[in-house]
């Protein structure tokens, strides 16, 4: 049945509506009649034994009468709707003895049908009842609107991932929606009637209801009314983390509540304290749940007020918020959607949003949207959309199924949260991860991958693929010389010529330092690899233009061929660098292929490395010492220490063998100091065994002079061993001087200050000799042996041996001949008046016993 207005009838929620008493006609009474005129437009009528016998107008106008008198004589039954005849006698009955109100549905004769609330007092005769009832249709109406606005604004609220916790000015928890109990670990209901100083950590949490205080006092606070604030909160099982809060006061009447938002933030601080993790996608889900609305019309106030606070808390997020029809139109947008997308809400009412289109376009994401909607009700993801200025931005969407109590789609609710930052965060994350961030080139990482992705599809393909290793010669002395701004600019500059010079396709990627790399796939013949090897080369000898400072390097280029060469990255990586360091020990500025005794020579070095990480705690190192005769005496003054290695697999193997690999590996600064300790120790047991006074010299790397530390580290080993400072000589070699001459002077200072001999090793060699010998507190000059081994046949190497001896005489210089091996030099440097001479005429390296022997035989002793 239809009422007046055209809604469907049926059993209705029971209403309390305001009474107003009718004015009711007696019967056959003018005073009566008189009142039922006066009445207001409610019914008022006097019924004796089911039958009307007076009505007022109002009355007459509700059920459809033409006037008050066409209702005597009829039944009150007529009028009332067949659902209620059978039990209207029995209620009547029970309305008159208990005064209570029955609910009751009228039916006018005009048709439809009318809710009402009517009341019952006896007449003034037996058998006689006064009627009066209230039309509540509008009141039931108003209920029924205000439940279905309840729906729809729970079912916005519970897509909010944000916590939204509503407190009382004492501090208490007075609701708090699902993404709470989440975000903190609480069961639901559990919070509420808690202080919410509980999700509050130490010390904030036990001074949190004395802020609030003073809050209300002085008006003045660090955390309301301030959006996005980053601070700390505690979840129920103890453990801290960070949230974003947004916290907004809310005034009703005298009564003061706050609404905090809570974001957890934890994963997005992670991801701006990790920098190189990168990284897992931020959740955001924003669920919010409104308190039920009571059923009943009485609570239609408290209900009002729950939607108000819920639609400021709507409008207060960050997020925009918007509601769609089943045809995904918009009715409705939050002023947050203004913000993030440009927007105005009239701009957008009863269209298809943006986002709707950009999904459509991917129809696997438009189909997946679908079914998830169709079957979980929710849906969400990540995509680019445009503002209105027509700027590019990510957003997080999130879209729920809004459904009556029957399951009926009625509309959908959709949040939308700008995640650009985030997502610019993870891309330069991303960047840094695989970019260089001096040349822009691909790094290590990076290169890794691109290797192993074009070996395999060259496997496939069944090609071939060149690898190319670069190394700078000559960096360090630009870098050294005019500094790193300088040595960056070069480097830079460097990754610009190689990217021009290399083949589209090909990837140019920069290791470290000044190392460089090219991959090469789709190499149709190898011989094409050299090529681009000597167009580097060409474009790396053009001189550098560095902010008006022009420097000169060259590269060494080292080159290997999948599957020619090796078919696992690792071992094409290992053949390029042996072929690179090949090319540098063939003069630099040169490329090499990689070849199989390169590939032997790299298991070797491999075997003497893992060997000499154990050799100094196995005790298989050792020193030997090779004798120098000073000529005009005709004594042994001093030795060279010459270390040697013992080892049980490898026998004795050669110093030019694992030297370079002690070099490599920076193991020789610890080796060095070894030495140099050993050495001290042996001059003191030889003092002691009362061999004349001998000086021992020993060999320094550079590394060694690098490190900052060997003047103290000689000084705790003199005292140690009591040796006096005059009885040590420590080597060094031109080209030491030349990588880094600042530390050199510096640590050759302190050491010719502690009365320590300083000897240049290799002299002639090199260049700028003579202004070394100036710069630099040298004591000893050792003319290298290349001169002294073609001396006697040589007119040019005898005299560029006088030329040195009578130098170094003049500058007040020992001279030490190294190499002597035959009676003819030996006599060339008597004549030339050279102080020492060291070599096998005179002895080989010698263990300690053995020279101690040695030395006792020369003496006579």
């Amino acid at each position: 049945m239809t009422n007046r207005s055209g809604r469907k009838g049926g059993d209705q929620p029971k209403t309390t509506a305001p009474r107003k008493r009718a004015v009711v006609v007696g019967r056959r009474s003018d005073a009566w009649r008189q009142r039922l005129l006066d009445a207001a437009t409610n019914l008022g009528c006097l019924v004796r034994h089911g039958h009307i016998q007076a009505i007022n107008a109002g009355g007459a106008r509700l059920l459809g009468l033409p006037d008050t008198g066409a209702a005597e004589g009829r039944t009150l039954a007529e009028f009332i709707h067949p659902d209620y005849r059978d039990v209207l006698a029995d209620l009547l009955d029970e309305a008159v003895v208990s005064g209570a109100s029955i609910p009751v549905k009228l039916r006018p004769l005009d048709g439809g049908s009318i809710d009402a609330e009517m009341h019952v007092a006896h007449g003034g005769e037996d058998g006689e009842l006064v009627l009066w009832a209230v039309d509540v249709s509008e009141h039931i109406r108003i209920a029924t609107t205000l439940r279905e606005r309840e729906q729809r604004l729970q079912g916005i609220m519970n897509t909010v991932v944000d916590g939204i916790v509503g407190i009382d000015d004492k501090g208490i928890v007075r609701s708090a929606n699902p993404a709470v109990h989440r975000i903190f670990g609480y069961l639901p209901g559990e919070l509420v009637g808690r202080n919410v100083s509980v999700l509050v950590p130490e010390p904030h949490g036990s001074r949190h209801d004395q802020y609030i205080q003073n809050y209300l006092k002085t008006g003045r606070g660090r955390i309301v009314g301030v959006t996005g604030r980053e601070e700390l909160a505690v979840r129920k099982d103890g453990t801290t983390f960070s949230v974003e809060l947004t916290v907004t006061e809310l005034r009703h009447g005298k009564e003061r509540l706050f609404i905090g938002v809570v974001r957890d933030i934890t994963r997005r601080k992670r991801a701006e304290e990790a920098l190189l993790k990168a990284y897992d996608e931020l959740e955001l889900r924003i669920e919010e749940r409104t308190r039920e609305l009571t059923q009943e019309i009485t609570d239609r106030r408290a209900a009002e007020e729950g939607l108000r606070l819920a639609a400021e808390v709507i409008n207060n997020l960050s997020e925009a918020v918007i509601i769609v029809d089943t045809e995904f139109r918009i009715t409705s947008a939050n002023p947050a959607f203004s913000d993030i997308t440009g927007f105005e809400a009239s701009d957008v009412l009863g269209q298809v949003p943006n986002f709707y289109k950009i999904v459509g376009r991917d129809p696997l994401m438009f189909s997946q949207m679908w079914k998830n909607l169709k079957g979980d009700g929710t849906w969400s993801a990540e995509i680019w959309n445009q503002r209105k200025n027509g700027e590019k931005y990510a957003e997080r969407l999130s879209i729920s199924v809004l459904a009556d109590d029957a399951g009926n789609v009625q509309k959908y609710a959709v949040v939308i949260a700008d995640i650009t930052k985030r997502k610019q965060d993870e891309e330069r994350i991303r960047y840094q991860a695989n970019y260089d961030q001096l040349t822009g080139l691909p790094n290590r990482a990076l290169f890794m991958d691109r290797l192993a992705q074009a070996l395999a599809t060259m496997g496939r393909g069944g090609k071939k693929l060149g690898l190319m290793f670069i190394d700078l010669d000559g960096f360090k002395l630009v870098n050294d010389t005019l500094g790193h701004e300088f040595g960056d600019l070069l480097l830079k500059e460097t990754a610009e010529r190689l990217a021009i010079c290399v083949r589209t396709g090909d990837t140019v990627a920069r290791l470290g330092g000044d190392e460089f790399t090219v991959i090469m796939p789709n190499l149709t013949d190898p011989r094409n690899a050299p090529l681009l090897a000597q167009r580097i080369l060409d474009t790396l000898s053009r001189p550098f233009n560095l902010k008006g400072q022009e420097a000169f390097v060259s590269c060494s280029i080292g080159i290997t061929i999948f599957p020619d060469d090796a078919t696992k990255a690792s071992e094409l990586i290992k053949n390029a660098d042996a072929a690179m360091y090949r090319a540098k020990e063939q003069g630099k500025a040169s490329y090499h292929f990689f070849t199989a005794d390169l590939n032997e020579e790299v298991k070797q070095r491999l075997v003497l490395k893992n060997g000499l990480s154990k050799a100094l705690e196995r005790n298989e190192l050792m020193l030997f010492y090779q004798p120098k005769l000073d000529l005009r005496l005709g004594v042994i003054l001093g030795c060279e220490a010459l270390m040697r290695w013992q080892n049980p697999e490898l026998g004795m193997v050669s110093p030019a063998r694992f030297i370079p690999v002690l070099e490599e590996t920076g193991m020789v600064v610890e080796v060095g100091e070894w030495a140099i300790r050993v050495a001290c120790r042996q001059i003191r047991r030889w003092l002691e065994a009362g061999l004349p006074p001998i000086r021992i010299a020993v060999n320094l790397s550079a590394r060694q002079i690098r490190d900052g530390t060997l003047a103290p580290t000689v000084a705790n080993i003199l005292d140690e061993t009591g040796v006096p400072p005059t009885a040590l000589e420590l080597e060094i070699t031109e080209s030491m001087l030349m990588t880094d001459a600042q530390k050199s002077v510096i640590a050759l200072e302190d050491l010719h200050r502690m009365g320590i001999h300083v000897a240049m090793d290799d002299f002639g060699t090199g260049y700028s000799s003579l202004s070394y010998l100036k710069r630099f507190p040298i004591d000893t000059i050792k003319i290298d042996r290349s001169f002294v081994s073609d001396i006697a046949s040589n007119p040019d190497d005898a005299e560029i041996i006088k030329t040195i001896i009578t130098m170094g005489q003049t500058l007040n210089r020992r001279v030490v001949a190294e190499g002597v091996e035959t009676e003819d030099q030996l006599k060339i440097l008597r004549d030339y008046r050279c102080d020492e001479i060291q070599g096998y005429l005179l002895s080989p390296p010698l263990p300690a016993d053995k020279f101690e022997t040695f030395v006792r035989q020369r003496s006579g002793g």
